[in-house]
């Protein structure tokens, strides 16, 4: 069976120089999974590849998301442009909450999404199984990706109008750490990892049974009931300066809601933040090296 020529850096090399601002934010080979694309495609049927993801930061802080699927059948190369979305989260793959071991706070793992009608893809194109026909494939693509501007910016913008209607909360919050992280030294970076895997497990070992579909809400201990008021001193601080700002917004929240947000959105942002210079820091443990 024949096999596809290599095209990532094709693809990664087309897009950082077409697609103006878009840099690649690839996983490493150690999340094989996050590197993986199968769809069902009613003119092609079975499809099976990968996918090459590209960020790049807007005004509000927040990242428009695009992706390139690469799949490979019949001897030919197949290739798609889709995943255009917006998130306060840059690095949309290995989501975690500076441990990889709790899985309960979803909101903040997936990115959220419009109404498909304002989803847009491209639709899939043909290149043989050679570097030429490739490259034509690509300049396809990327005229695709121009003549599709308006419709793309209304696509983006319609989604962040979306995201801080429903979770206008992430703003302040994304931006707040971009002012402070920086005042963290590396040690204290690594305290926070140790500290949250820690918590992690000290939670798992109380409420790993919870079913929280149906327990009741006065019942249900999530991740970031459990570590407030417990995280290092300075994200403790942090969490208290933060949920009092949102208390004093144009629509305040109660005491409670500020801060179940404010640490559950400070644990995704933080280590979303860490991942541009540690991209495999969940892999390697780093943070538990003393």
């Amino acid at each position: 069976m024949a096999r596809c020529i290599s095209c990532r850096s094709d693809i990664i090399d087309f897009v950082q120089e077409r697609f103006e601002g878009f840099q690649v934010t690839l996983p490493l080979p150690d999340l094989k999974q996050d590197n993986f694309y199968h769809t069902y495609d009613p003119k092609y049927k079975e499809l099976n590849g990968s996918v090459h993801r590209f960020a790049k930061e807007r005004p509000e802080g927040s990242f428009c998301h695009l992706e390139v699927r690469r799949a490979f059948a019949r001897e030919k190369i197949y290739l798609q442009l889709g995943g255009i979305l917006v998130s306060y989260i840059k690095y949309d793959w290995g989501t975690a909450q500076c441990t990889g071991k709790v899985l309960n706070n979803s909101r903040y793992s997936q990115l959220s999404q419009l109404s498909p009608r304002f989803q847009v893809q491209s639709p899939w194109f043909l290149a043989d199984n050679d570097r030429d026909s490739l490259h034509g494939a690509l300049e396809e693509l990327g005229k695709w990706y121009r003549e599709h501007q308006g419709e793309i910016q209304q696509s983006y913008d319609k989604q962040q109008g979306f995201l801080d209607r429903e979770s206008r909360e992430c703003r302040p919050v994304r931006r707040f750490l971009r002012e402070h992280v920086g005042d963290l030294t590396q040690e204290d970076i690594w305290a926070v990892y140790r500290c949250v895997d820690r918590l992690a497990d000290e939670y798992r070992e109380q409420y790993g049974n919870q079913k929280h579909i149906f327990s009741a809400p006065s019942q249900t201990v999530f991740f970031h009931d459990y570590c407030y008021g417990k995280l290092t001193p300075a994200l403790n601080a942090w969490v208290e300066e933060l949920s009092a700002a949102l208390q004093r917004g144009k629509k305040g929240y109660d005491e409670e809601f500020a801060r179940k947000f404010t640490v559950t959105a400070l644990l995704y942002f933080f280590h979303d933040m860490q991942k541009e210079k540690w991209p495999n820091i969940l892999v390697d443990k780093l943070w538990q090296i003393d």
